[in-house]
């Protein structure tokens, strides 16, 4: 993941643009033996699921049922439920927009632009018919799945005649969508060995991995021998994650952080410099490398302290960091 210097008309490069749409919660995907977890849906006869928002607002983006009905004129509803309870329905604060239907046994994307699911609040999904008439039901995987994701899964509360509600164990299968927000991580760069006013600048790698995933990956600007740089990840990327960072002539550093959903500050982050050739260790080759290219005013790898020259304190640099290795 090494990377060449960057010229200072580059220096407002964009970093990536990330994927908007997150799952809140749910338990696709259903196993094989599913079975109808919620049967005879009607007007008066349904099911609510409940999850709890974790400590941040979304947006909803839409939500996948698994279903099967005789006949599309089922037309089932599905909502967005708050205060649902054994004694009471609740209030319907948003009703999803319903795809085009289809009978037998099938996954269902309802759309939702533009509702926001308030920060720890506890919410419903109901789904239901407008009227009774044809069959539907609402299918769940056998054995049943709990629901998991950004938000928390609570209950279930069914009823046969729309106003009093019985605790239900099933768990239907579903899932929800909404549009991430992003949180920033800021991280101070120090590049050892290098003059205070680069000549130009160096750009650096990094990547966010969280246990064997990688995250996201991109690149940081670096404008000096010391810089904070910031870029922005999925506010649901939470937890325990190595941030790396590998570029032009310095070796790769791992360090490790917890990110926490709002803004996290990494560092200072130090990286040994004099890997010219970006083998991951500085040894003979490097040297020879800067000894080769003396003289050079193209401010490439081999100017390790991008003064503007290679010269021959460039040399020293890779031999005062003879042996040190990737890490």
């Amino acid at each position: 993941m090494k990377n060449l210097y960057v010229p200072s008309s580059l220096a407002f490069l964009v970093l990536p643009v990330l994927a908007p749409a997150a799952v809140l919660i749910g338990n696709y995907p259903h196993n094989v033996l599913e079975t109808t977890t919620t049967a005879g849906i009607t007007n008066v006869r349904y099911k609510g699921l409940s999850f709890v928002t974790p400590n941040q607002s979304y947006t909803l983006t839409g939500v996948k049922l698994r279903m099967s009905m005789t006949a599309v004129a089922a037309s089932p509803i599905a909502e967005i439920r708050t205060g649902m309870a054994t004694n009471s329905v609740g209030v319907t604060v948003h009703t999803f927009t319903p795809p085009t239907f289809v009978t037998g046994s099938a996954d269902h994307m309802y759309t939702s632009s533009g509702f926001v699911l308030d920060a720890n609040t506890t919410y419903w999904l109901v789904v239901r018919q407008a009227a009774t008439g044809s069959s539907l039901n609402w299918l769940g995987s056998n054995p049943g799945i709990v629901p998991t994701g950004i938000a928390t899964h609570g209950s279930g509360l069914f009823t046969t005649n729309g106003t009093s509600f019985t605790t239900s164990t099933g768990l239907n299968t579903y899932e929800l969508y909404v549009t991430d927000s992003n949180q920033t991580v800021s991280i101070t760069v120090n590049l050892n060995d290098t003059v205070s006013s680069f000549a130009a600048n160096r750009s650096i790698g990094y990547e966010v991995r969280q246990g064997t995933t990688s995250v996201q990956s991109g690149s940081l600007i670096c404008p000096s021998s010391s810089s904070t740089q910031t870029f922005t990840l999925p506010a649901s990327v939470t937890g325990s994650v190595d941030v790396i960072l590998d570029g032009s002539s310095f070796l790769k550093k791992t360090t490790a952080t917890a990110l926490t959903g709002s803004s996290t500050t990494v560092g200072p982050v130090s990286l040994s410099n004099g890997d010219v050739d970006n083998s991951g260790e500085v040894d003979a080759a490097d040297i020879d490398a800067v000894i080769a290219a003396f003289g050079d005013t193209s401010v490439g790898t081999t100017d390790v302290d991008v003064s503007g020259e290679v010269d021959a304190a460039d040399i020293d640099i890779v031999i005062a960091n003879f042996g040190s290795v990737d890490g």
